[in-house]
């Protein structure tokens, strides 16, 4: 009786792990090259560039009505002047709050979570909040704007 010829793959567990570790390479390279092409731009110290700062669309809209949706919470914050830098890629607004007073930009990258930069009045960025996902947005910008520790829930 003849045995079958070795195969490369001796069980679909085997491609499996193939096929990860091929995934997880190229995942580790788009982000070295995503981190490469933003390396010391925009970043704390500098003035904002919305143009390198923005990565894909967005509806600015609903983002500017979800943050109303907290009508108090944005309020607090001294919540005025939205307005969009770019087309369907970046929202601005001024904010007046115990943290933070200038402005705050609002965009998304390329792994659906936003990149939240504060600056002043002169564009120049105090802080920069990356990986922030839809249902944590109102609780990041509230501490980073207004939130201190003798407010209650």
């Amino acid at each position: 009786m003849s045995e079958s010829p070795p195969t490369f793959f001796e069980n679909k567990i085997d491609l499996y792990l193939v096929i990860r570790i091929f995934l997880l390479s190229l995942y580790r390279q788009i982000i070295k090259l995503y981190t490469m092409k933003n390396e010391n731009v925009n970043q704390v110290g500098q003035i904002f560039d919305p143009k390198k700062a923005v990565c894909r669309e967005f509806d600015l809209n609903e983002i500017n009505q979800y943050i109303k949706s907290t009508y108090a919470i944005a309020m607090s914050w001294g919540f005025n002047s939205p307005g969009i830098v770019i087309k369907n890629k970046c929202l601005r607004f001024t904010v007046n709050g115990h943290h933070h007073k200038g402005y705050v930009y609002i965009v998304l990258d390329f792994m659906d979570t936003f990149t939240i930069y504060y600056t002043n009045k002169k564009d120049e960025i105090k802080k920069v909040r990356e990986m922030v996902y839809i249902d944590s947005l109102i609780d990041i910008l509230d501490t980073d704007i207004e939130k201190i520790p003798a407010y209650t829930d």
